[in-house]
């Protein structure tokens, strides 16, 4: 399964998405909260919050750190966010598809880890 980095700020792909950190099983979930926003810049590029400093909206709710959507398959939308500094699952268009949710949801997290996993190694020289 193939997953596409969205354009920064592409509202098409993010609107309408929602915390779906529940399809994640307990060792999944484990992996997810491994996950922070320096790692995600590193393998994937620098984001930037959606929201203006000072807009009350998004701080207050506590969504400071950048999201990071992705499209697949079948119109699917996937993300990692961030509120209060927790790492979440976020995305739409899960239904209907021939994988169940929890398995899209899965793959998709292998993909990041994956790709956090190389940008790594590279760092550290190829070991």
């Amino acid at each position: 399964m193939q997953f596409q980095l969205a354009p920064h700020r592409d509202y098409s792909v993010s609107n309408m998405t929602s915390n779906i950190t529940s399809y994640l099983g307990n060792y999944n979930e484990d992996e997810l909260f491994k996950i922070n926003p320096k790692v995600m810049a590193e393998a994937f590029g620098e984001r930037y919050p959606d929201f203006q400093p000072g807009d009350y909206e998004y701080s207050c709710k506590g969504y400071t750190d950048p999201v990071w959507y992705f499209t697949g398959p079948g119109d699917t939308v996937l993300g990692i966010g961030f509120r209060y500094g927790t790492p979440r699952l976020r995305g739409k268009n899960l239904d209907n598809q021939w994988l169940t949710p929890q398995e899209i949801c899965e793959a998709f997290l292998q993909h990041v880890l994956c790709s956090i996993k190389l940008v790594q190694v590279d760092k550290q020289g190829g070991e």
